[in-house]
């Protein structure tokens, strides 16, 4: 691989990362600042993630 390949190559990741971190911090804002109840729970049922609107349900 040549080293302009490399550079792309890197800067790529970086891109994706960072679009990956935009995405997260969406869904988190989304789950955090919802008014309704917002939960998720595991394959077992159980909860794993519970925002203040379904705490107070």
């Amino acid at each position: 691989m040549r080293t302009r390949d490399l550079v792309a190559l890197v800067i790529e990741q970086q891109e994706l990362a960072l679009q990956r971190e935009k995405v997260e911090q969406h869904h988190k804002s989304l789950f955090a600042y919802n008014p309704q109840p917002v939960f998720t729970m595991d394959s077992d049922g159980r909860f794993i993630s519970i925002n203040l609107p379904a705490v107070s349900f």
